[in-house]
């Protein structure tokens, strides 16, 4: 449980989870109206209307809550693994559905292509093979899935496809934030060393120095008291 916690606390991994979660019961959720649906429309372009309002309403408000309980709770925030601790709860979360924004027109597009084609009947290739599959529907009628379950799997691949791309986003993040952490490290500690002696500026609580910094910073005493008066 406590390996579960630390990589749940990593922002990459709890982000994903968030995400994943939130689709997740935002579906659920948008099931229901796409159900009552049917009392007044069997439009295709209706029902996938009323599937990505529903899903939308329902996927931002389920994320804010997530992420406030994943990275922003007082508890949370007073742990050292928690990613982004400086940030405030609604910028912080903003700013992951600002990157989410950019990457909706790949969620949606694949979601409602997807739905698109499911809410269709087949009579034969390889989809309506996989829907009569899944469904045990005989092969003598269209092959169709029912407004809930192709709006179920549509959002289902919708979710695997943007998460694929938004963690390699996030892990460049991450590199280049860990690159930008190192090089700030080495310029608040060692400078330069000259003739022997060493030259260092004050190290602060917030950056100690490293293993290399020590031992280099050993020798030069060494050196220093080896030294002739």
């Amino acid at each position: 449980m406590v390996f579960l916690a630390r990589l749940y606390a990593r922002r990459i991994v709890n982000i994903n989870v968030n995400i994943i979660l939130a689709g997740t019961l935002a579906m659920g959720l948008t099931l229901i109206p796409v159900y009552f649906s049917r009392r007044f429309t069997d439009h295709k372009a209706t029902i996938m209307a009323v599937t990505f309002l529903s899903d939308i309403i329902f996927d931002v408000v389920i994320y804010y809550a997530l992420h406030w309980l994943a990275n922003h709770m007082p508890k949370r925030r007073r742990q050292p693994g928690v990613a982004i601790a400086d940030l405030s709860f609604l910028k912080d979360a903003s700013l992951v559905q600002f990157e989410r924004a950019l990457l909706a027109p790949v969620y949606y597009g694949v979601a409602m292509s997807t739905q698109y084609l499911l809410l269709h009947p087949h009579t034969t290739g390889p989809l309506a093979s996989f829907i009569r599959l899944l469904t045990g529907q005989p092969p003598d009628v269209p092959a169709v899935f029912s407004r809930e379950a192709a709006t179920a799997t549509a959002l289902m691949f919708g979710i695997m496809s943007t998460r694929i791309l938004h963690t390699i986003w996030m892990v460049r993040q991450e590199r280049r934030r860990d690159r930008a952490a190192a090089l700030k490290a080495r310029a608040g500690g060692v400078h330069a060393v000259d003739n022997g002696q060493l030259l260092a500026s004050e190290q602060t609580v917030s950056d100690p120095p490293t293993p290399e910094e020590l031992r280099r910073m050993a020798i030069a005493a060494d050196r220093k008291v080896g030294a002739p008066p």
